[in-house]
């Protein structure tokens, strides 16, 4: 039939990919394949518009990957074991699949986040400019945890049960939820004053030592008397 094309594609002796096409063109252009078998190994090949799909299989191992306009797609896969990775623009998504585990993997453009699943176990992270996240669960139990800049937020909620802790500079504050009751705790350091060492020179200022011998050394608020002692 005229304005027909037929690929097909064969494979010589030396092990190279010969592609066999039709006198006639098309103005629809015909997805062209390839094959390459060597010992142990298989490689196949799809072109079409705008897309390539490529195949790679050893032993115990096949590779695929698939390219379109802005996006790429790549999967490995192994005995016991299967690794995806997605890549558009500005977002690559990962993901690895084992035996009884599962990690994933997002990141955009100054986010990164990151979820690892094990037998009855769930991490989770996520990652921003100047701020972490992160959430444990296991049967019964879920941890979280925030930091910012000079700030960290912890909460653990287990069966009947919330403990809440707050970090700041210089201040930490806790709470402690049970059935019916609640616990607060708050800690700070003491703040400083510049006026505290001058106060104190003031009182101390008329003191003197009672022996010639003896030294009194004074810095800020601390005094130190030095002196021997005659036997």
């Amino acid at each position: 039939m005229e304005g027909e094309v037929k690929a097909d594609t064969r494979e010589n002796q030396d092990g190279a990919t010969a592609i066999k096409q039709g006198e006639h063109a098309s103005s629809v252009e015909s997805p062209v394949e390839k094959e390459r078998t060597t010992e142990g190994e298989v490689e196949k090949e799809r072109t079409t518009e705008g897309e390539v799909e490529k195949e790679r299989t050893t032993e115990g191992e096949v590779e695929k990957e698939r390219t379109t306009e802005g996006e790429v797609e790549k999967e490995r896969t192994t005995e016991g074991e299967v690794e995806k990775e997605r890549t558009t623009e500005g977002e690559v998504e990962k993901e690895r699949t084992t035996e009884g585990e599962v990690e994933k993997e997002r990141t955009t453009e100054g986010e990164v986040e990151k979820e690892r699943t094990t037998e009855g176990e769930v991490e989770k992270e996520r990652t921003t400019e100047g701020e972490v996240e992160k959430e444990r669960t296991t049967e019964g139990e879920v941890e979280k945890e925030r930091t910012t800049e000079g700030e960290v937020e912890k909460e653990r909620t287990t069966e009947g049960e919330v403990e809440k802790e707050r970090t700041t500079e210089g201040e930490v504050e806790k709470e402690r939820t049970t059935e019916g009751e609640v616990e607060q705790a708050r800690t700070s350091e003491s703040p400083g004053c510049v006026l505290s060492p001058l106060l104190y020179c003031l009182y101390t200022h008329d003191s003197s030592r009672g022996h010639k011998k003896n030294i009194i050394v004074k810095f800020a608020d601390d005094t130190t008397v030095v002196g021997r002692t005659v036997g």
